[in-house]
């Protein structure tokens, strides 16, 4: 099953916490938003889980600027940093993986900071979805609800 959605986990105040950590504000290019987004988070972020006071702060954007988080917690911290910059975003999630889908100049694009982190360059960034092993997989649950580009931004 994969479902699409937007807030979970993170209270207002934390999203805005962590929103003004970055820095990142709504001035330039969706384009170079998103790419400052996608670079902030693939080089701060660690993959882990942490648990304080018996809450799993690992599925939320505070975990995954703060600590450490699985792919719910970086892609709920990149969905509330893309918002923040005026960046349209989508958190998509299925069985055993959540990523984000963002809309670039009218299209949407897969970023997928989880499996870029720690990684050179921008190779989880703006990617199609023939381009992205989990979109071919499960592309048949979403029932054509969002069109993703099928090939990379250029």
């Amino acid at each position: 099953r994969v479902t699409m959605w937007g807030d979970f986990n993170s209270t207002p105040a934390q999203s805005k916490e962590v929103a003004n950590a970055l820095g990142i504000g709504a001035s330039g290019s969706d384009y170079e938003k998103a790419k400052a987004v996608y670079k902030w988070v693939t080089s701060h972020c660690t993959y882990g889980r942490y648990e304080q006071d018996g809450k799993r702060s690992y599925d939320t954007a505070w975990g995954a600027r703060f600590y450490t988080a699985t792919c719910n917690g970086i892609s709920q911290l990149t969905y509330d940093m893309m918002l923040y910059a005026g960046v349209p975003c989508r958190i998509v999630h299925c069985n055993d993986h959540a990523w984000n889908i963002v809309k670039i100049e009218g299209t949407w694009y897969i970023v997928d900071c989880t499996f870029g982190l720690g990684k050179s360059g921008t190779p989880y960034f703006l990617i199609g979805s023939n381009n992205y092993s989990r979109w071919a997989e499960r592309k048949s649950y979403l029932g054509g609800w969002i069109d993703v580009s099928p090939t990379n931004y250029h």
